[in-house]
């Protein structure tokens, strides 16, 4: 025999060994078919037919809810607009005025000049205890007021020209 029929013969043998290992730790010892379920398939929540016991359990699992005690789909969707009959729908709330101090006038009686009286358009001029639009002023301090509405208090300061 010639030596390259020798080296050809080898490297055969190497690649027919090689492929054996490979093919013995990546394919199945056996074929195994798996038989068919017994039980039948039953409807779930949502009126479609899931697989039977065992075969998806992922389908049982969307199939009945998880965070009820019975395991039973709810009578009623779920509405986060819908309040129950005795709960009476809250009174929409009346939006905050946006206030604005434009300066305060010093004298024998100070008064304030505010901008943003609900109902009064333009600026309004207030004296201290004096209430218009649902709002009264309570105090003239230095370079500030008090204002107090139904349910909010405003502190103002006077706006600064140059910002």
């Amino acid at each position: 025999m010639s030596l390259t029929l020798l080296r050809v013969m080898l490297v055969l043998a190497t690649v027919g060994g090689c492929w054996a290992v490979w093919r013995a730790f990546t394919g199945p010892v056996v074929q195994v078919e798996l038989p068919q379920s017994r039980l039948p398939a039953r409807p779930n929540a949502l009126g479609r037919s899931t697989p039977a016991a065992g075969e998806n359990l992922l389908h049982r699992a969307i199939g009945r809810p998880a965070f009820r005690v019975d395991r039973r789909p709810a009578s009623s969707g779920y509405d986060p607009d819908r309040r129950a009959p005795s709960e009476p729908a809250p009174a929409p709330r009346e939006p905050r005025p946006v206030l604005a101090l434009s300066g305060i006038v010093w004298g024998a009686d100070p008064a304030a000049v505010v901008e943003g009286v609900p109902g009064v358009e333009g600026s309004t001029v207030l004296r201290r205890g004096e209430a218009v639009g649902g709002l009264r002023l309570v105090r003239i301090a230095g370079d500030s007021v008090v204002i107090r509405g139904r349910d909010t208090t405003w502190r103002l300061t006077v706006r600064d020209p140059s910002r």
